[in-house]
C-alpha cells in the first residue's frame, strides 16, 4: 500500500476514534439516573482559639468567647432526573458530624432562590425535614461545630440507594464557585483559538502533505480535547453552584 494513503488512513482512523469518545461522553452525560441525591462539602475553616473581639463573622455567628470552633459548608442537590416528593422520603435527611456537637445550623444559600427548608440541630446532626426536591435543586447549608468535623450526608428516599458525596468539583473559572470571569473568557475564547490558528497556520505550510494532514488532525484533537473539557467543567460547576 502506498506511504501517503496507509497515513491518511490511520490519521482518519484517529478522527473517528475521537469523535466516537466524544458522542460516547456525551451520550453518558445525558444518561444519568433518574434517582440520585449526592452532597458536597464546599469549605471548611477554622476559627483559632484566639478570636478577635471585633471579628465580624463570630460577631454574626455569636462566636466571641468560644474557642476551637469551625464552619463547614455543605451543600446537597438532586442530580438525577426526577423530583423527590417530600411523600417519598422516610424521615429527615441526616448532616452528621461525626460526634462534633453542633453549635449552630442555617440554610445559607439555595437553588432556586426561593427554595427553603425546615432544619434543627440535635447533638452532632443536622436535621432537615422532608421536603420537593425537583431535579437540580440544590440546598446549602452552613453549619458550625465546636472542632472540625467528619461531614456525611445520609437520608432514606425511595429508589435512591445513598446519598454519595462529591468529592471534588472542577471549578472551570477564577470567579466565585468557579464562574467565569471576565479574563477567563478571554483565555477560553480568544487565547485558545488564537494558539490554535497559529498551530494550524504554521502546520499547512509543511512542505508534505502527510505532515499538513497531521496538523489538521492535532489541531482538531486539540480543540476536541480543550473545548469538550471546558463544557463538561461548566456543566458540573453549574449543577453545585447555587443559581
Amino acid at each position: 500500500m502506498d506511504p501517503s494513503l496507509a497515513l491518511l488512513l490511520a490519521v482518519l482512523g484517529v478522527v473517528v476514534a475521537i469523535v466516537a469518545a466524544a458522542g460516547t461522553w456525551a451520550g453518558v452525560l445525558r444518561r444519568r439516573p433518574r434517582r440520585r441525591v449526592q452532597y458536597y462539602i464546599d469549605r471548611s475553616m477554622r476559627f483559632l482559639p484566639d478570636i478577635p473581639a471585633g471579628d465580624i463573622v463570630a460577631a454574626r455567628l455569636g462566636l466571641q468567647g468560644k474557642q476551637d470552633v469551625a464552619i463547614t459548608v455543605v451543600r446537597f442537590a438532586n442530580t438525577g432526573r426526577v423530583s423527590l416528593p417530600p411523600s417519598e422520603w422516610d424521615g429527615p435527611l441526616e448532616i452528621r458530624c461525626s460526634g462534633q456537637r453542633v453549635l449552630s445550623a442555617r440554610q445559607s444559600n439555595a437553588s432556586p432562590s426561593g427554595l427553603e427548608v425546615g432544619l434543627r440541630v440535635d447533638g452532632d446532626r443536622v436535621l432537615v425535614d422532608p421536603f420537593l426536591l425537583n431535579s437540580r435543586d440544590l440546598v446549602e447549608i452552613e453549619l458550625t461545630t465546636e472542632k472540625s468535623p467528619e461531614v456525611s450526608v445520609h437520608a432514606r428516599i425511595k429508589d435512591v440507594r445513598r446519598v454519595a458525596r462529591k468529592r471534588y468539583v472542577y471549578p472551570p473559572g477564577t470567579g466565585i464557585d468557579g464562574a467565569l470571569m471576565t479574563g477567563d473568557k478571554i483565555v477560553y475564547f480568544v487565547g485558545f483559538p488564537a494558539m490554535l490558528i497559529l498551530f494550524l497556520v504554521l502546520g499547512l505550510t509543511q512542505g508534505t502533505a502527510e505532515a499538513q494532514l497531521l496538523s489538521v488532525i492535532w489541531v482538531l484533537a486539540l480543540t476536541i480535547a480543550i473545548y469538550g473539557f471546558l463544557i463538561w467543567a461548566i456543566t458540573q460547576s453549574r449543577t453545585w453552584r447555587p443559581r
